[in-house]
């Protein structure tokens, strides 16, 4: 095993199976490089994705899932560890406690979540690991025009893009990682 892999991502039942292709696409990448899957324990939609994908290459899978989520037909039964934890706010300590890297898919709200917890711990120097926005058709534009414009009106250093990639297939998000150099955090003010 070569690094734990966080993968934020959608629990929508409700997907274009293109979303769904992807994911498990993902799953199968990680499982192949004999990398890790730590993620939200769910085994609906993409989360369950990714997770089939990673099992089905015979991969470890470190699922942690809150109390009021652990139910069944929601959990995934097959991690490898699976820790339930008595709120959200711990599990996504755990899970970025653990994590080498943070691939973003596309999701909702909850990844958004994530997405910018991760990415300000690192803005404020709490962690210097890699994070990767995977694009699919377009989904993340809204996005990375917000953020560009975060950065041009001086809401944030234009100096922090450096702290994600925005990739456009698995097997660049999964380079990237795998090539990652620490960026050399700077301080926000």
């Amino acid at each position: 095993m070569n690094k734990k892999i966080c993968v934020y991502t959608s629990s929508s039942t409700v997907l274009d199976k293109k979303y769904l292709e992807l994911a498990r696409s993902l799953g199968r990448a990680i499982g192949k490089a004999r990398d890790a899957l730590v993620y939200g324990a769910g085994i609906i939609g993409m989360m369950g994705e990714v997770a089939e994908g990673v099992r089905e290459e015979g991969g470890s899978i470190y699922g942690f899932i809150p109390e009021r989520l652990n139910i069944k037909g929601i959990a995934y039964e097959h991690c490898t560890s699976l820790e339930v934890t008595p709120d959200m706010y711990t599990r996504k300590k755990k899970m970025s406690d653990m994590a080498d890297a943070f691939i973003i898919l596309p999701g909702g709200f909850g990844t958004m979540d994530e997405f910018f917890d991760v990415l300000t711990l690192k803005q404020l120097g709490y962690m210097d690991k890699p994070i990767v926005i995977v694009q699919l058709d377009g989904f993340y534009d809204g996005l990375i025009h917000q953020l560009s414009t975060m950065f041009s009106e001086k809401f944030t250093k234009a100096s922090f893009e450096k702290y994600y990639h925005v990739s456009n297939s698995v097997s660049d998000a999964l380079e990237y990682i795998n090539n990652y150099e620490p960026v050399g955090l700077t301080s926000k003010w």
